[in-house]
């Protein structure tokens, strides 16, 4: 059975992203890792539009990813620009989901959309953490 991953309507931040060499596998396309990856980055993006990052999200909590699923929708080769939009959503005092749309921006071709859930986490205890106020507020601020 199929995953079918429902991205969200409103996406709260967009990046765009090349398709590098590093992404492509021997059948020329994007490897199955690449959403990943690029998800990542994305990632790492919108937080720091939040003045935030992964090591610390507010009170020094840090984020860890605790599971990933990917709807691969079509190829993508080198040198193809994607636009990463992404959505939040608050699951529990712990975890967010985020969900991520890639689009080839040459023919508006949705190429895949991935999911993530993170969990605030406490690295120096290395467990679990709630997710701080501060940053429930900046992401209510943007849904």
């Amino acid at each position: 059975m199929k995953i079918k991953i429902e991205f969200p309507e409103k996406a709260i931040f967009e990046t765009q992203l090349p398709v590098g060499i590093w992404h492509i596998n021997y059948g020329n396309h994007m490897d199955n890792s690449a959403p990943l990856q690029l998800a990542h980055e994305a990632r790492i993006r919108w937080l720091k539009s939040l003045g935030l990052s992964e090591s610390n999200i507010g009170d020094g909590t840090g984020t860890v990813m605790v599971d990933s699923a990917i709807n691969y929708l079509a190829e993508a080769f080198h040198g193809d620009e994607l636009k990463v939009q992404i959505v939040i959503e608050i699951e529990s005092s712990v975890s967010f989901r985020i969900y991520y749309r890639m689009i080839r921006l040459s023919d508006n071709k949705p190429i895949a959309i991935v999911t993530t859930r993170m969990v605030g986490f406490d690295y120096e205890r290395r467990r679990p953490k709630p997710l701080p106020e501060e940053f429930i507020k900046k992401v209510n601020q943007t849904i």
